[in-house]
């Protein structure tokens, strides 16, 4: 085909979301590949069905992630986009919630009389008719090759498929609902949540830092190599001491950490620029 499948790298949307469109793209020829060469590794119709059903709510995922990067993106604006996100993603898979807690009772009972009624995943649910109708809409091959399963009277493939979206559905929008932005609604430091800035940073515990680096590392790997992990513990070290020994950093950075409301990361970390800091 003379195209290089993109690589898959764990924990990334956009490396999820370039893989899942150059399947989309290619599922012609690769389908055409698989039936000529009968490798061991060949999909089940089904997994092509849950790849096409996917691709454009991790397309969405991804955008509204991108959107809300950068230095200069605000809390108010990001908590926005992220509502819209979950408002989209339940409303194309017809997703309820968040339940009230009558809500989910009726639903979990629903459950109890009918285990295939549908979903549920705490404060949100759907039904089984509700997940089969947005999958009908995604296109026509969906469309038909969900027809055929129903002929050949496939109904465990129906279900793992269904039961795949579902799932992938209520994890997200449960997941982002719990997201806890790192400023408050003013773009201030909150109490409750780990500093961020370069002097808050600075009145972290050592012993803390090393821990909380420990427990990212996973997601580190991702970005940096076990070299620049260990930078990043050292730039830490080495921040501290400036900020206690380099004459006037401290009020430097504190004054453009109160200079505004609406202070930027970027603004907060400027006095910086010029160390070669990747912390």
């Amino acid at each position: 085909m003379k195209s290089m499948c993109p690589t898959f790298v764990y924990t990334r949307w956009i490396s999820m979301g370039k893989l899942l469109k150059w399947l989309k793209i290619k599922r012609i020829r690769l389908q055409e590949h698989f039936a000529k060469r009968k490798p061991s590794c060949t999909p089940a119709r089904e997994w092509w069905l849950v790849v096409l059903i996917i691709q454009p709510l991790v397309e969405l995922i991804e955008k509204t992630f991108l959107s809300i990067q950068g230095f200069n993106a605000l809390v108010q604006e990001q908590r926005q986009e992220l509502h819209y996100l979950i408002n989209d993603i339940s409303s194309r898979c017809n997703l309820k919630g968040p339940l009230t807690a009558a809500e989910k009772l009726e639903f979990v009972k629903a459950l109890e009389d009918d285990p295939f009624h549908g979903w549920i995943l705490q404060d949100y649910c759907v039904e089984r008719k509700e997940i089969f109708q947005c999958i009908d809409e995604v296109g026509a091959f969906v469309e038909s090759e969900m027809d055929e399963l129903k002929n050949v009277t496939d109904a465990n493939a129906m279900s793992e498929g269904a039961s795949t979206v579902a799932n992938f559905s209520l994890e997200f929008v449960v997941g982002v609902s719990k997201i806890v932005a790192e400023r408050n609604s003013v773009n201030k430091a909150s109490d409750q949540l780990p500093p961020i800035c370069p002097l808050d940073l600075c009145s972290m515990d050592t012993r803390l830092f090393t821990a909380s680096l420990k427990h990212q590392r996973r997601r580190l790997r991702q970005c940096f190599n076990d070299e620049g992990i260990e930078q990043i513990d050292q730039q830490f070290r080495n921040l501290r001491i400036a900020v206690r020994e380099e004459k006037g950093l401290a009020t430097i950075l504190l004054k453009e950490q109160a200079s505004s409301n609406l202070s930027t990361f970027e603004n907060c970390c400027s006095p910086l620029r010029g160390r070669d800091m990747i912390l």
